[in-house]
């Protein structure tokens, strides 16, 4: 019997293979199934190319003699979103020059973001109006997550009012990979990949990922891929606090990480510490969506990415949003805040 170690957060004795083709996918299959294991899944992944298997080891040694680089498995890694507990109220699109809501009403008409997370209340008022196409990848029988993530994290994005609602004009691409698990919220590296691969498909600009965990050998290779197609990745830098890294997929190379700080800009007492972190963004007392109908202030990370998600789907470009950042803590990029403070530079102006 395979059980989740408890250093690492894992799906019981899954095992990802990543192979270019079909064919090669197969020819791994015989030896795997030889050696007991027993394939579950496999999918083509149609936009950013090669085959995702999945494979149950019988039990540990044969799991942890396939996980390795040679053999070419992985673990199915767990994620879960990245927010804080609620918090008073504030507001934080000033921070970040961003205009006003009624300026700002038809802000990113003819855009088109992603976003991986939870479900989202799509009834809620604040989204109502809203160009939201959402979709679950979950498979049958899987329990949703609550709207109460997904539903904040859109707001930010694509809400009317009340919430920074910072390109209500566009469309949000949005995949539910989010899973209900006794008392925890969260996701597999499986599920990540093939949202990814179906957005890029979707010929999105931006793909927003407020969630992490561990690092996962085949999701990069998967992100990669996505960015080397033109996708700009954007993720949670974590929550952990002063002591703790950067979660990935935030850490990875492809994907800008994103930090948080509060209407005074300093870094959120949660946020992580790393050279990955290119961009601090508010993310303390954020009003977002609640799935009861409501408002709520929240803090974390999650709500800090979407700033910058927003920005460059707007059309900026990662660089200039790096040189253009309000420089904060030590001169240059360092491992609190990056570059500094996100500047968006009015780009609803130019999308109304």
């Amino acid at each position: 019997m395979v059980t989740a170690s408890a250093a690492e957060d894992i799906e019981p004795g899954e095992l990802l293979f990543f192979h270019e083709t079909l064919a090669l996918a197969q020819q791994q299959q015989a030896l795997l199934q030889a050696d007991g294991l027993r394939l579950l899944r496999r999918r083509v992944l149609g936009a950013v190319g090669g085959v995702l298997s999945t494979y149950r080891a019988p039990d540990d040694e044969r799991f942890q003699r396939w996980r390795t680089l040679a053999a070419g498995g992985e673990a199915n890694h767990r994620y879960q979103p990245l927010d804080d507990q609620d918090s008073p109220a504030r507001r934080s699109r000033d921070m970040v020059g961003w205009p006003p809501a009624p300026a700002a009403s038809g802000c990113g008409q003819g855009l088109r973001i992603g976003l991986i997370d939870g479900p989202i209340f799509l009834q809620h008022p604040l989204l109502l109006g809203s160009r939201i196409e959402a979709a679950s990848l979950l498979p049958q029988g899987v329990p949703p997550a609550s709207m109460r993530h997904g539903t904040g994290v859109a707001s930010v994005l694509v809400g009317q009012r009340d919430t920074p609602g910072l390109l209500p004009g566009a469309q949000l691409i949005a995949l539910v990979v989010m899973r209900a698990r006794g008392d925890l919220v969260d996701t597999t590296a499986e599920w990540l990949i093939q949202a990814v691969d179906r957005l890029v498909g979707a010929r999105v600009g931006v793909i927003n990922l407020s969630l992490g965990g561990p690092a996962n050998r085949w999701l990069g290779e998967v992100l990669e891929r996505a960015r080397a197609r033109g996708v700009v990745l954007v993720a949670a830098a974590g929550n952990g606090g002063p002591d703790s890294a950067v979660v990935f997929p935030a850490s990875h190379p492809a994907v800008l990480a994103v930090t948080s700080v509060d209407l005074a800009s300093r870094i959120d007492p949660h946020a992580p510490r790393g050279d990955a972190i290119a961009l601090a963004a508010p993310g303390v007392d954020v009003p977002v969506a609640a799935d009861d109908g409501g408002v709520v202030y929240r803090s974390g990370s999650s709500y800090a990415a979407p700033f910058v998600s927003a920005a460059l789907a707007a059309g900026a470009d990662p660089r200039a949003l790096q040189r253009g950042a309000r420089d904060l803590g030590i001169p240059g990029r360092d491992p609190v805040y990056g570059w500094g403070l996100l500047q968006a530079e009015h780009p609803c102006h130019t999308h109304r």
